[in-house]
């Protein structure tokens, strides 16, 4: 799934591409993509101007003209692309067609992402970005405002990296390279970590995704940026997907275990249990 360097990533790219255009045009290739109805689409959108596109964790945001917001998250596979990169299209859900001609195309193998349009006073609540935590990037993400935050959760450290009512925009991928930069293993129990411990947590948060972000994210599976190229941050990763290998800081062998459900990769070495 992409998390928040893939979002990022794919902001960068299109908005300077969308900024000022005007929708003329939707076709649809998967009307379940579309929420609340496809409806809304065809009456709303036409017309509406592109004025802003932001992220929140990993939704990403369209502000319009007349108060309208569309949201989109690509969930597992989903992609934005500026360029056509397939002439098949067997996996494209939607093409926006802007007045200049222009294109946006929207293409998800596993047709799980969704496309949201609401008034600006709905969209919060209705796409759930309301219950998100302090983005990373784009908040004022303080060392205080995070402690304050994160020490009071329970449970274990990377089901409190992942929630994102907490921290909004890590992933799978990230919450291992995170707790192993941090030096603390996925199963630490966030009660048990010092004030020290909380330190690391913070600075490798920036530190993990503001280097992936620098790469255009990782490509492990179906990750492509809005041109269709892949991101380069998977050969920079530490942990994740290394099972069996020597660990880059100590030469330990990583292991991988579920932790929520998720492969969880880890160095039984050097990441401390708490």
């Amino acid at each position: 799934m992409p998390e928040l360097p893939e979002v990022e990533t794919v902001i960068r790219e299109i908005k300077p591409f969308l900024i000022g255009k005007k929708f003329w045009k939707l076709e649809v290739f998967n009307k379940n993509t579309f929420l609340p109805s496809i409806k809304d689409f065809e009456i709303y959108l036409p017309g509406k101007k592109i004025l802003d596109v932001y992220r929140r964790g990993k939704y990403i945001i369209f502000e319009l003209s007349e108060d309208f917001v569309m949201v989109v998250h690509l969930r597992m596979t989903g992609a934005l692309l500026i360029s056509q990169i397939q002439r098949n299209k067997k996996h494209f859900c939607a093409e926006f067609i802007f007045s200049d001609a222009k294109k946006l195309y929207f293409r998800d193998i596993r047709k799980f992402g969704r496309i949201y349009l609401y008034k600006k006073d709905q969209f919060l609540k209705e796409t759930g970005i309301n219950k998100l935590g302090i983005d990373p990037i784009v908040d004022d993400f303080t060392l205080k405002n995070f402690v304050d935050n994160f020490s009071m959760k329970r449970g274990v450290l990377k089901k409190n990296l992942l929630d994102q009512s907490i921290i909004a925009g890590i992933g799978n991928i990230y919450a291992d390279e995170i707790a192993f930069k941090s030096k603390l293993h996925p199963l630490s129990e966030v009660g048990k970590l010092n004030n020290k411990d909380l330190k690391n947590i913070f600075s490798s948060v920036k530190e993990v995704l503001e280097l992936a972000i620098e790469n255009n994210g990782s490509s492990i599976e179906n990750f492509v940026d809005a041109k269709g190229q892949s991101g380069h941050n998977q050969n920079y990763l530490q942990v994740y997907g290394r099972k069996g290998e020597k660990c880059l800081r100590c030469d330990f062998i990583l292991e991988k275990i579920k932790v929520m459900g998720r492969g969880t990769y880890f160095c039984p070495n050097c990441q401390e249990l708490k």
